[in-house]
């Protein structure tokens, strides 16, 4: 995807100013699934509990985080602060699955 049509897609259309809902569509999907994958990894590795345990449990939450993910995209008022919601809830959950492998200290 290059530049020019990622600024398509995030730019609102000429007529009455609403954003299209493509864009939308896209983030929630697509962004949205690794955001809720790096966050259930995260989650994974986060929780005091064995491992068989932890994966069951974050497995559970992913379908509703991926469901918040995507109503949460719909929710705000323009494409682009769906786009850094999403990537900052990504970079977060990815943060935190670093700490807890001990891959940063």
């Amino acid at each position: 995807m290059g530049d020019a049509t990622a600024q398509k897609l995030l730019k609102p259309k000429a007529k009455g100013g609403k954003p299209s809902p493509w864009s939308r569509l896209l983030i929630a999907t697509f962004l949205g699934y690794i955001a809720t994958t790096l966050i259930s990894a995260a989650l994974t590795s986060a929780l005091p509990l064995h491992r068989s345990e932890a994966t069951m449990m974050s497995l559970l939450i992913s379908g509703l985080v991926y469901v918040v993910v995507f109503l949460r995209v719909f929710a705000v008022k323009t494409s682009l602060r769906a786009l850094i919601e999403v990537v900052a809830a990504s970079l977060i959950a990815g943060g935190i699955l670093l700490v807890t492998k001990g891959v940063i200290v």
